[in-house]
Formats: structure tokens, C-alpha cells, sequence
């Protein structure tokens, strides 16, 4: 027989079969779970690459170096050196290494304090809000911090990335106890002003001591305009920031260095001046290659480092397993609806093979 005639043949008998509903049922139902499936491996594996992509994985920061007092000799024993140029040139001339720059602000999480809050037309809306008392929405946004790489992206509202200067995005909600958090929708095009004593993470050359750090608090005054929200989760997270751009961060610290008197000028003498009394910031090409160039950074340049962000490959784990099982599923599946339509269509012809004259 043709094989044209046998596949009109196997089709006539599966819509005449008494077990049509059955089978029709049962290929909803693998239809249904491939696609659950596809959709929940299409998930994780977003997750782990956002997760892996995470720019602050692959960014070293170096500290000035600080000397420690040997107690037996009453001297001090210099384990690590400060970077200087010609260690720079040294780190820049590194595989795997992109840059090596000093931080041009605080990297300090400010602690800003909520003075007002004003809407689009520039009326004080601070006792208007609903169910949102200015002493609440400062405790939930205490926290100010800088967003680098522009890591947190707004699911309302308008990016960081393009959002003008003296702006920033808020989470969706906020928490000023770990047990309570409220909706922070409400402050989305608002105005925060801001008043407190901004903080330097200053260095200070004390000789053979080498690098001491000394903050430096100085009263500062600003406003925020809030241009986007973006997800956070406290469990994860921690904390409830109010995120600003590089351009940000770098006005209001040159506000606070305006604000300075003639004593904290002195003390911030060295933090203006010697680009080498910051923190530095070097980025490297992948994440798999920042122990390399730690260990290198050590052994050869003596120079001491740490990742802004610790790489946990527990996580990568427990995400590729549920990939894993999730793809051995889809593979399961397919291979079953294939099973089952060939049973399902052999039994039928196999059935009414006397009535057909198949032998």
C-alpha cells in the first residue's frame, strides 16, 4: 500500500476511534505542560544570566594601603603598597584587566534626611501624602546609595540611564521595619529634599602608618527629583535604596566640598588631591577571570584587592539543576506524545485490519 493511502488510512481510523477523546485530551494536557515548561526554563535561565552578568563581579576595588603596628619590633610592617603610576601602568598592562581608575566619590551609602516633599507644581506635599507620613517614608528611604553600571532597572517611571541629573528611582516598596513595607507609587514625579551631613570615605597619609581612613561629615542640601520605580525585594536586597547616577553622586559631592569649612577642607586634603588617596576601582573582562587577576594583583604587584561583590556559585548550582530537570522534562514529554500518537494510530489500523483487508 501507498504511503500516501496508509497515512489517509491511520487518520480515518483515529477520528474513528472510541478512544479519540482520550487521546485528544491527553495531547492538550502535553501540549500545556511543554509550554509551563519552555516558559519556566526560559525563566531560570534569564535569572542565572542576570544573575552571572551582574557587572560588580567583575569589579576589584583597591584600598590605600594601611600599615599594621608590629608589637615586637614597635615598628610598622608594610604588607601592602598603595597604588601609584607606575603600579597603575602595572595593573593596566594585566590580561583580562579593562581599566583602573580612583572612585571620583564617596562610595559611603549615604543617609540622607527627608526635609520635604513637593509635587510637579512645586507645592509641599509632605503632610498630603496618603497614609504616608514624612517620618515613615524617611525611615523606609534611609538610604542613598550610587547605581554604577545602572544595574536596577525601572518597571515604571523612566530608567536611570536617561534620566537627567539630580534625579533618581526609588524600590516599589519600602521598609521601614522588616515586618511592615509600604507603596512608594505614590512619590513617583514627586520632589524629595534632602538636608543632612554628607559623608567622605577620606584617606589620610599618617606616614609610616600609611593610609588611615577618616570620614568626613559636612551638611549638605539637595533635591531629587523620583523619575522611576524599581523592584525590590527586602529578603533579598536587604534594603530599600533611593539609587542616583554617577553624574548624581559626583554634583552632590562637589556641593558638600562647596559646603566645607577651612578644618575639613584640611582633612579632606589629601582625598582632593592625591587621586592615589581613593579608593580604585579596576574592571575586569569576565567574571571567571577576577581570582586570576586578584591572585596576580597580590603576588606580583603587592597589591591587596576584593571583589565589589562576591561571586556564590551555590546560586549557579541550584539554578542549572532546575534548568536541567526542566529541559530532561520537555525531552520526556515529547517523547511520550510521540509514543502515545504511534500506539494510538497502530492499535486503530490494527483493529479493523480484517475490515480493511490489511493482512
Amino acid at each position: 500500500m501507498k504511503l500516501k493511502n496508509s497515512l489517509f488510512l491511520s487518520k480515518a481510523n483515529l477520528r474513528g476511534s472510541v478512544k479519540k477523546s482520550a487521546v485528544f485530551t491527553m495531547m492538550i494536557l502535553a501540549v500545556v505542560a511543554l509550554v509551563l515548561l519552555a516558559g519556566f526554563s526560559n525563566i531560570f535561565i534569564n535569572m542565572l544570566t542576570t544573575y552571572k552578568n551582574d557587572p560588580r563581579f567583575r569589579t576589584l576595588t583597591i584600598y590605600p594601603a594601611k600599615n599594621f603596628l608590629n608589637y615586637k619590633t614597635g615598628e610598622y610592617d608594610k604588607l601592602t603598597v598603595t597604588v601609584n603610576d607606575a603600579i597603575r601602568e602595572d595593573i593596566l598592562n594585566m590580561d583580562h584587566v579593562l581599566s583602573c581608575e580612583p572612585l571620583p566619590y564617596s562610595r559611603i551609602v549615604q543617609a540622607p534626611k527627608i526635609s520635604k516633599i513637593t509635587d510637579e507644581k512645586g507645592n509641599d506635599v509632605s503632610d498630603s501624602l496618603k497614609d504616608l507620613p514624612l517620618e515613615r517614608i524617611e525611615r523606609g528611604l534611609s538610604m542613598q546609595n550610587v547605581d554604577k553600571e545602572f544595574y536596577n532597572k525601572s518597571i515604571e517611571g523612566e530608567q536611570l540611564r536617561d534620566a537627567p541629573v539630580m534625579s533618581c528611582i526609588i524600590p516599589d516598596y519600602a521598609y521601614p521595619f522588616q515586618d511592615e513595607k509600604f507603596d512608594t507609587s505614590e512619590l513617583l514625579g514627586k520632589t524629595i529634599s534632602f538636608e543632612y551631613d554628607y559623608c567622605f570615605e577620606a584617606f589620610v597619609n599618617k606616614g609610616e602608618e600609611g593610609y588611615v581612613e577618616d570620614d568626613v561629615h559636612v551638611p549638605v542640601k539637595y533635591d531629587l527629583r523620583v523619575v522611576g520605580i524599581y523592584h525590590c525585594s527586602f529578603e533579598l536586597n536587604g534594603l530599600s535604596l533611593i539609587y542616583v547616577s554617577p553624574e548624581t553622586a559626583q554634583r552632590i559631592e562637589n556641593m558638600a566640598i562647596k559646603n566645607a569649612n577651612e578644618e575639613q577642607l584640611a582633612q579632606l586634603k589629601d582625598y582632593l588631591s592625591n587621586p592615589y588617596a581613593r579608593v580604585q576601582i579596576v574592571k575586569i573582562d569576565f567574571r571567571e577571570n577576577t581570582e586570576d587577576v586578584i591572585n596576580k594583583l597580590l603576588t606580583e604587584l603587592n597589591v591587596e584587592s576584593g571583589p565589589e561583590r562576591f561571586f556564590f556559585p551555590e546560586v549557579e548550582m541550584f539554578i542549572n539543576f532546575f534548568v536541567g530537570a526542566a529541559f530532561f522534562l520537555l525531552g520526556a514529554i515529547l517523547l511520550l506524545m510521540c509514543i502515545n500518537i504511534f500506539l494510538s494510530v497502530y492499535a486503530n489500523i490494527n483493529a479493523r485490519r480484517a475490515e480493511i483487508g490489511l493482512m
